[in-house]
């Protein structure tokens, strides 16, 4: 049986790319979002692998959702997670060019300026 799965594939530079988030990306998101230096900065972080598992989902689903009101990208650094990157429109219009961006990058990853090349992206994919 061949499976084709297409997914919202950005890439920014060589060995760095941003595509949409997936199931395989939970532990990533887990350690992202539960190292001490993410504890302090976070309002509200997985409490174990199965409520990280239920935040990628709902990654997933609003990925999926119509009208576009978010999107959530994964950041890929030589085929390993560095971390996420999410577009949230305001007013639920694409078309707006107002929303937020939110980026979190991975302990291992950090302070290798993967965040700001991310986030340029995406606020050239998303209001450019």
């Amino acid at each position: 049986m061949l499976i084709v799965v297409c997914w919202r594939m950005i890439k920014i530079k060589k060995g760095l790319t941003l595509r949409h988030v997936a199931l395989t990306d939970v532990l990533g998101y887990y350690e992202t979002e539960t190292d001490e230096l993410s504890k302090k900065m976070l309002m509200s972080y997985p409490k174990d692998m199965e409520e990280a598992k239920k935040d990628v989902k709902e990654h997933i689903s609003e990925n999926k959702a119509k009208p576009i009101i978010s999107e959530n990208f994964t950041i890929m650094h030589n085929g390993n997670y560095a971390g996420y990157v999410k577009i949230q429109f305001q007013n639920f219009d694409p078309n707006s060019k107002d929303g937020r961006i939110h980026a979190a990058i991975h302990p291992d990853y950090r302070m290798k300026g993967l965040a700001t090349l991310a986030i340029r992206a995406i606020i050239k994919y998303g209001f450019e």
